[in-house]
């Protein structure tokens, strides 16, 4: 994960960090232009449409260069959507996919909104769960000794830790923000809110 200080943004081009590419099964269809997409969001998070491993690193550089407070560790997870045009519903969904009649933008944006999502509350969970080891130490010496006695400036750091992880998720990641484009269309709504559900984005939002 990264700051990118730049708009949300989408490109047809190739990708970068955590990424999802469209597979071909039987009965599945695969667009014959075989675009690539990446989108990229403010609180660093980037997904990748239909990118080979092999590629990834070498997009990855093109983010990195509008980048900063780069992440040691780097969390990926993969993601399949497919393609089927006589499909009778607007969308089916799978163990670790989900099928489609087509494959525009919008459903780009709406699929990758909620795995960027997905992927920046892996990490936030991650921060989360350390604070409260912290926490519980402080608790566990208190009991033990029967008075405070943690230096009051990393108390401080670890109450404005909290609180920033808090607000990182409500405000940059935009947890309780609905998709324009789900409000506009009851099918990107459906696609919405079914991976969502799949992510358990609400679940692990209550940190």
């Amino acid at each position: 994960m990264s700051n990118v200080q730049t708009l949300d943004w989408i490109m047809s081009l190739q990708g970068l960090n955590n990424f999802r590419r469209l597979i071909q099964g039987p009965g599945f269809h695969v667009k014959a232009s075989n675009c690539q997409y990446m989108v990229v969001y403010q609180y660093g998070s980037a997904v990748l449409f239909n990118v080979e491993d092999h590629e990834v690193e070498d997009y990855l550089q093109l983010v990195k260069r509008h980048a900063s407070g780069l992440l040691r560790e780097m969390r990926k997870d993969d993601y399949a959507i497919k393609e089927k045009p006589l499909l009778v519903e607007d969308m089916q969904g799978g163990p670790d996919y989900i099928v489609l009649k087509p494959l525009d933008t919008d459903g780009i944006r709406i699929i990758g909104s909620v795995l960027g999502q997905s992927i920046a509350l892996d990490y936030f969970v991650l921060q989360v769960d350390g604070l409260v080891e912290d926490f519980a130490g402080i608790n566990r010496g208190m009991e033990k000794i029967g008075t405070f006695t943690m230096d009051k400036k990393k108390l401080l750091q670890l109450v404005g830790k909290a609180n920033s992880n808090l607000a990182d998720v409500i405000l940059k990641v935009g947890l309780f923000e609905r998709s324009e484009i789900a409000w506009r269309d009851a099918k990107y709504a459906q696609i919405y809110e079914y991976l969502r559900d799949e992510y358990d984005i609400m679940k692990n939002s209550r940190l």
